[in-house]
């Protein structure tokens, strides 16, 4: 019924019915209708994000990041807002995966696997996960370093793993993060 491991063939999709025809090739699908498709996709679900963050949800849920003890004696209700936020997660990593399903045009068990997860870890890490647009940037960052490791060595996770670990220990706070105390400290030189 699934295909076993030979995963699950994906039609090219009619996009709310107009973008595509049954007769269009899938190329062309996916350099023009489709890409605009998902960045408006992409737009709306940063905007909800935005909203989320910056409502007294994602405010509490900062608290809760921040300090712990200090949330649950304010009175926040943790395990209620966790549960929230790992739905609220659920929903996003679902609608990320629908779209990426037609891109691909195969879902297979190996999407299943944890690297590819660790691959989005990877993205919030290396942008910065403390700053809204830290992810954003990660994932664009990711994206061209994978392309450039696969392109220049085999061992390619094997370097993204070092990277991984050089960022930690160099950008604790991530590209974003770093970016943002090195303006703060250009700022202060120039006040001088």
């Amino acid at each position: 019924m699934t295909g076993g491991t030979d995963g699950l063939r994906v039609p090219t999709p009619k996009l709310l019915g107009v973008v595509t025809g049954e007769h269009e090739d899938k190329i062309e699908f996916l350099s023009h209708g489709y890409y605009h498709y998902v960045l408006v996709v992409f737009i709306l679900c940063v905007a909800l994000m935005w909203l989320i963050v910056h409502s007294p949800f994602g405010k509490a849920l900062q608290a809760i990041r921040d300090n712990e003890t200090r949330a649950r004696f304010v009175g926040i209700q943790i395990r209620r807002y966790r549960l929230v936020a790992f739905l609220v997660s659920g929903v996003f990593t679902g609608i990320a995966g629908a779209l990426w399903v037609p891109l691909n045009g195969l879902t297979t068990p190996d999407i299943l696997y944890w690297p590819f997860s660790g691959e989005i870890v990877f993205m919030a890490v290396l942008g910065g996960f403390r700053n809204f647009t830290g992810p954003i940037v990660g994932a664009v960052v990711f994206n061209y370093l994978k392309t450039y490791a696969v392109g220049f060595t085999v061992y390619w996770q094997a370097l993204l793993g070092l990277v991984l670990v050089v960022l930690v220990v160099v950008l604790p706070t991530g590209i974003v993060g770093t970016a943002k105390l090195l303006a703060a400290a250009a700022r202060r030189r120039s006040a001088q």
